[in-house]
């Protein structure tokens, strides 16, 4: 009510990017998911700043999934459309939730970035024998499907539940039968460290000399062999020649 929805959104968002950070570094084609607040969806210039967070991670974005209720989506106006198509360009992957009813158009929303179509499990039940549904809940995961979108079963509750969407062909489900609400670990959000410096390797040390052997003289005592403790002791040219002389 105050306006702090957009700059609230920008925080989960970031947030969010960091959980995904986090994800790609598993085994596994693992994505989080976030929603954003209506007045954020109403405002082109909230979008805008959302889409260049997603623009500067956008290595990140393979594993973020952006949740979108279907009356947000009906309601757009060609600016916030074409940003959203911006986002989508840039790897940006969206569901389709809040399901209200089943009047999809599975091409459209597959343009527009859509993924995933996430239904409530109790509206789907609804819909089962109802005379006057827009799809067969039955028909409706094999008709996305065909437009590369996936449907996800919402708010699953209990084993019966999962049952019956899988009767339906629903490969995919949320709710608290399969996970309750975890807080994320702290240590997900903090930067990556710097990897530190390459060490400079040692320059290789060279080979040692191979030893010079003396020439063999018949009936010439063997040489000592030549001792490496030190530098060679150096001497004036006048105690060599003494020595030579005499």
């Amino acid at each position: 009510e105050r306006g702090f929805g957009p700059t609230l959104d920008a925080l989960v968002l970031t947030r969010a990017l960091a959980i995904a950070r986090h994800l790609g570094s598993k085994p596994g084609e693992l994505f989080v998911s976030c929603n954003f607040s209506g007045a954020t969806w109403s405002s082109s210039k909230a979008l805008a700043t959302l889409s260049r967070i997603l623009e500067k991670y956008r290595e990140h974005t393979g594993h973020l999934i952006i949740e979108m209720p279907q009356r947000v989506f009906r309601g757009l106006d060609p600016t916030s459309l074409g940003l959203l198509g911006a986002m989508s360009a840039n790897g940006v992957r969206f569901a389709l939730d809040e399901l209200v009813d089943l009047r999809l158009d599975p091409v459209a929303l597959f343009d527009r970035g859509i993924r995933f179509v996430k239904a409530p499990a109790a509206l789907l039940m609804e819909q089962v024998d109802s005379e006057t549904a827009d799809i067969a809940p039955a028909d409706l995961a094999a008709l996305l499907a065909r437009a590369s979108i996936v449907l996800v079963a919402d708010q699953v509750a209990d084993d019966p539940t999962v049952a019956d969407m899988i009767d339906l062909g629903v490969g995919m489900g949320q709710g608290p039968v399969f996970s309750p609400p975890r807080p994320v670990k702290p240590d997900v959000f903090a930067e990556p460290a710097e990897p530190a410096p390459a060490a400079a390797e040692p320059s290789p040390s060279p080979a040692p000399a191979p030893e010079q052997r003396l020439a063999e003289v018949v009936d010439y005592p063997a040489q000592p062999a030549a001792t490496r403790e030190g530098p060679p002791e150096r001497q004036s040219f006048r105690s060599v020649l003494r020595r030579a002389t005499a």
